[in-house]
């Protein structure tokens, strides 16, 4: 005969297993959310997708056309020719990495401007703040969603186009002449998305709509950058571009990216202080947050 169990309620009697990444559902969950809308992805990726295909095909070009004129000269005019096309395509490189590092700064504002504010708006963050979940979790879950869409844009190209570059040059020369390069690219894709990332973040925090996360970004960033430039003509002082993140990320990366290093305008070690004091503030401003959406709700 059958038996049915017919009561409601059993103590559970096992233990709970604490996952060391609590954090990646989060994370998993808001991407799933955000790449549903496919026209924000095609109009904010398409750009660098082809900014990174014709990069590619000049850094090809400028090897392939050195292969076919360089066949009747000498060793050394061949080998003075290959070092001038190894720096040129280096020069490439560089420049290719401040563009995409303008598309980097549209993407992460764009979707990273709601992931704090708009849970803020809808009270989501009570559901989360209920689960077993720390606000360190709920704001690595977050940043990694911003780290997510900025490396699209960030190591995926640069790594690409140095892959390319090194397929095209003889012999494999870019691979073993500009290692650094490589190195470089992933270095500066980390900084430019982490500290964008919490900048984006802090913004978000601070306020309970997108768009106002958006235009509080994109002013504070312009009103920085402009207060810096008049600063720096007035006093001709260099020390005044400390004052842009935007402008110490491009002396960080003059610095990185410069092989012999030479002296710039500003010290680069004071803007490596000058983002990592930044990225700091953005972080304690997000956490202080976080800390009263869990109070108050």
């Amino acid at each position: 005969m059958a038996t049915t169990n017919t009561e409601v309620y059993r103590r559970f009697e096992g233990t709970l297993r604490r996952h060391p990444f609590r954090f990646v559902p989060l994370t998993l969950s808001a991407i799933r959310t955000l790449t549903k809308r496919k026209l924000p992805l095609i109009l904010l990726y398409l750009p660098p997708v082809i900014t990174t295909i014709v990069m590619c095909s000049m850094v090809y070009l400028k090897f392939s056309l050195s292969a076919l004129s360089g066949g009747s000269d000498g060793q050394g005019a061949m080998g003075m020719q290959m070092a001038q096309q190894l720096l040129e395509t280096r020069g490439l490189i560089e420049q290719f990495v401040y563009t995409m590092g303008v598309f980097v700064l549209l993407i992460i504002a764009w979707f990273g401007s709601g992931l704090i504010a708009e849970d803020r708006r809808h009270k989501a963050h009570l559901m989360y703040f209920a689960r077993p979940l720390t606000k360190f979790d709920y704001f690595l879950g977050k940043f990694g969603v911003t780290l997510f869409f900025g490396m699209l844009v960030t190591l995926v190209p640069f790594l690409l186009i140095c892959l390319m570059a090194s397929i095209a040059s003889p012999d494999w020369a870019f691979a073993k002449e500009e290692t650094d390069v490589f190195g470089a690219c992933v270095i500066f894709g980390l900084m430019w998305t982490v500290v964008l990332s919490l900048l984006v973040l802090a913004a978000s925090s601070l306020v309970k709509k997108r768009n106002h996360a958006l235009l509080g970004i994109f002013g504070a960033g312009m009103s920085l950058l402009v207060i810096s430039e008049i600063a720096q003509d007035v006093t001709r002082d260099a020390r005044f571009t400390l004052i842009s993140p935007l402008d110490n990320l491009v002396l960080f990366s003059e610095w990185i990216f410069e092989k012999d290093r030479p002296p710039l305008e500003g010290d680069p070690a004071y803007a490596l202080v000058a983002l990592a004091a930044m990225s700091l503030a953005a972080f304690a401003v997000i956490m202080s947050r976080l800390r009263r959406m869990e109070v108050q709700g």
